[in-house]
């Protein structure tokens, strides 16, 4: 199964890019990448903005794949449920793209599209913060599913 991560915003050039990109080199089980694309700097409304940043975030669209919106208002599972989430769709066949919205959130026309939404809670997160999260239970549910004691 492919895993698509898009996301909007700068790559992380602090510490948690070298978390992301360590877990990244232990994936085994699916074949995960990461693609930004820098939030627009115009001045434009909102909603403008956040349907450009949908054009993105859509951009590996295939009919077979599954969409995963990261929304506050999206549902909150225990890293246990989010491996079962994802053994699922790996039995499925189907590829995943999670999708990471800019300042302003995501489109919604794109939350509508969605097949699933996820929630870290209902804070605010900074962006680098949750694609190391993503990525650390994407890591967390494969080695689940692999029975490794990572997750004790």
């Amino acid at each position: 199964m492919k895993v698509h991560i898009r996301f909007i915003g700068r790559e992380s050039k602090d510490g948690y890019g070298a978390f992301i990109a360590d877990y990244m080199k232990r994936m085994t089980r699916w074949q995960v990448r990461q693609y930004g694309q820098e939030a627009s700097r115009s001045r434009v409304s909102a909603d403008v903005l956040k349907a450009a940043e949908a054009k993105f975030l859509l951009k590996t669209d295939t009919p077979q794949m599954l969409h995963v919106a990261l929304d506050e208002r999206g549902k909150s599972y225990t890293s246990q449920a989010f491996a079962h989430f994802m053994a699922q769709q790996e039995q499925s066949g189907r590829d995943l793209t999670f999708m990471i919205g800019g300042a302003h959130g995501l489109d919604k026309d794109l939350l509508k599209r969605a097949d699933h939404k996820i929630a870290f809670g209902v804070q605010t997160w900074p962006h680098a913060m949750v694609r190391l999260m993503l990525t650390e239970q994407i890591y967390r549910a494969q080695q689940i599913l692999q029975g490794h004691p990572y997750h004790k």
